[in-house]
């Protein structure tokens, strides 16, 4: 079985080189290296930690970095330096350790003569088949830095998108911790304390506090089960989503939940429509850009539906009508694409279709936010009330007593 090795090498006019490679054995890595007209340096296999890292987080180049390495690969590209001279450059200027090891690789393979998109592919966990397809197409085109440049736009309005949304939880995620430690607190020291003077004062406990005891005393005694037991969750749910039939499970109950549903269906369809507007404006062929489209979406359930759509265009159907017989798209964005076709101007059809999208998901999002985190406030705020009445409860038990 092939493994992969790192390596550190010197070429014939003594410049050094490192990269990655594939092998079965160390020896036949440096030997492969030696035909490559290579001299190694250095030759270790690559960490399996790598490998688990990556499952577990996805890519260690996170899509801030990925956007701007991008655009700087744009704007080099623009400037008229050769490949090499440029990926040199990126390599020696990437912050992110991990990043810098996979242009490595990239320079080793392109230096050996393979074709940049080529190479890009041979690290999958840090460039997507979106990545590669729209180079590959920019490579044959001619028109590599215009293509990287519109590649470099799409990332950083994706990166932009993810922000936003995630800065929207922070209030709300901010408020339920609060509320958890709070209810912790309580729970955990203040409602036992008087439990315990009312036990000795042989009153018997209300109702409400009961019911808060037990629940605290199974937290407690419970604790590092359930501590553990959360990553455990995340693991087993993250490699439930690695298979097909409980990714596809997981993706079909993300479209199916009352409002979140609606507002992922957009962002999906948003998703969908900038990246096919984006590769059909780069120079790649609809049936392959449709397939590649479908996966960056992000949902299986879609990228089924898009299957029947691209079956249907390889029949020689309309793209408008197969995506109106996939039922993912609202006529409005159909009506668009259709346009588009008859117009010839597709891909910019497409990126105003994902617009639409993208404002009706900021919308539904604003509308939620509105909504949600007032909800939010009155029932942590009903949470916390049940917990002090359940704890001055007994304190007025004890007054009334002593009176």
């Amino acid at each position: 079985m092939a493994k992969q090795y790192w390596f550190r090498a010197r070429n014939w006019q003594g410049k050094r080189v490192k990269g990655k490679i594939e092998a079965e054995s160390e020896e036949i890595a440096v030997r492969e290296l030696v035909f490559r007209g290579l001299f190694a340096l250095d030759v270790r296999q690559a960490r399996d930690a790598d490998v688990s890292y990556t499952w577990l987080f996805g890519s260690r180049v996170r899509d801030r970095e990925m956007a701007a390495f991008t655009r700087q690969f744009a704007a080099m590209m623009r400037s008229g330096l050769p490949l090499l001279d440029v990926l040199q450059v990126l390599e020696s200027q990437a912050e992110n350790r991990f990043l810098r090891q996979v242009l490595a690789g990239i320079m080793a393979s392109v230096q050996r003569g393979l074709p940049l998109w080529q190479a890009l592919s041979e690290h999958p966990a840090v460039f997507s088949r979106l990545f590669v397809q729209t180079v590959k197409a920019g490579e044959a085109s001619g028109s590599l830095d215009t293509v990287l440049e519109r590649l470099a736009a799409y990332l950083e309005r994706e990166y932009r998108i993810k922000t936003r949304v995630r800065n929207s939880l922070v209030y709300p995620c901010f408020v339920a911790m609060f509320t958890l430690a709070v209810m912790m607190f309580l729970t955990g020291f203040v409602v036992p304390a008087f439990a315990s003077v009312l036990a000795e004062a042989g009153l018997s406990l209300p109702l409400v506090t009961r019911v808060l005891l037990v629940v605290a005393g199974g937290a407690r005694r419970h604790f590092l089960e359930i501590l553990g037991l959360i990553p455990v969750v995340a693991v087993a749910v993250k490699a439930a989503a690695t298979t097909a039939a409980g990714g596809m499970v997981i993706d079909r109950l993300k479209l199916s939940l009352p409002v979140a549903g609606r507002l992922n269906a957009k962002m999906i369809s948003a998703r969908f429509s900038r990246t096919l507007g984006l590769l059909v404006g780069s120079g790649v062929p609809v049936l392959p850009a449709l397939e590649v489209a479908a996966q960056a979406a992000g949902n299986r359930v879609f990228e089924e539906n898009i299957g029947a759509a691209v079956r249907g265009v390889e029949r020689g159907g309309s793209l408008a009508h197969s995506l109106s017989s996939s039922g993912m798209f609202e006529p409005m964005v159909v009506q668009m694409v259709k346009v588009g076709e008859e117009t010839g101007s597709l891909d910019r059809m497409l990126v105003k279709a994902a617009e639409y999208h993208e404002l009706e998901a900021e919308r539904t999002v604003d509308g939620l936010l509105s909504v949600f985190e007032p909800v939010l406030v009155l029932f942590m705020a009903g949470v916390v009330g049940a917990v002090v009445v359940g704890t001055l409860l007994p304190v007025f038990e004890l007054i009334t007593a002593f009176e």
